[in-house]
């Protein structure tokens, strides 16, 4: 350097060992840009599948639904696997004995229901023995009696002494008979005394009568 007053020379730069980065943008750090999405697509696709399969789920055997029946409840099964969409049927007298037609059992995505709609008291058709006084016939019903309701026979179709009727009830597919209603006529076993002239002597009727 000169004396005081005089003129600077400079001889030598010397850069400065940092930079000068004042003016320089600022760079962003890797913890301020967000980390991309990353999609499996194998696991997409095997979601999708599952829900695909769901809805196409069977009914295996082990699956039951409960079904009432005339007041009656009970599991019903069904005796092989159901595709999603199928129907098939269980007769109605499995839950209750009483009650005739079937049950219509449908498998939607692996669940089972139940449609007991059809199902019905059970009627009556069969013959069915009566008993009036002394005498056993077997009555054939003219028609299908359904649950419920009765019909009335004359007695006499019994036992030809007897007047009055009796009446056949049906009841979830048992037939019954009342006989109250038969009023005995005058039988052969019957007498009376007849006095004729002064004379009595005993009388019975030569054939049953009504």
């Amino acid at each position: 350097a000169a004396a005081a007053g005089g003129t600077v020379v400079v001889t030598e730069l010397t850069a400065s060992a940092e930079p000068d980065t004042s003016e320089v943008e600022e760079a962003v750090s890797e913890e301020d840009v967000e980390a991309p999405v990353v999609v499996d697509v194998l696991t997409v696709a095997d979601a999708v599948s599952s829900a695909e399969a769901s809805g196409e789920a069977p009914c295996t055997v082990i699956l039951g639904v409960s079904v009432s029946v005339g007041g009656t409840q009970r599991v019903v099964y069904i005796s092989e696997e159901l595709e999603s969409g199928s129907m098939t049927e269980s007769p109605c007298d499995e839950v209750n004995s009483g009650y005739e037609n079937n049950i219509t059992l449908k498998c939607s995505a692996g669940t089972l229901s139940a449609d007991t709609s059809a199902c019905a008291p059970r009627s009556c058709s069969s013959a069915i023995e009566v008993t009036v006084g002394s005498m056993t016939g077997n009555i054939l019903l003219q028609s299908v009696l359904l649950s419920g309701v009765s019909s009335k026979m004359q007695c006499s179709s019994v036992h030809p002494a007897y007047s009055g009727s009796f009446t056949l009830l049906c009841t979830l597919g048992s037939l019954d008979a009342d006989t109250s209603g038969c009023m005995p006529g005058c039988l052969t076993t019957d007498s009376i005394n007849l006095t004729v002239a002064g004379y009595e002597q005993p009388w019975s009727p030569s054939k049953d009568m009504a």
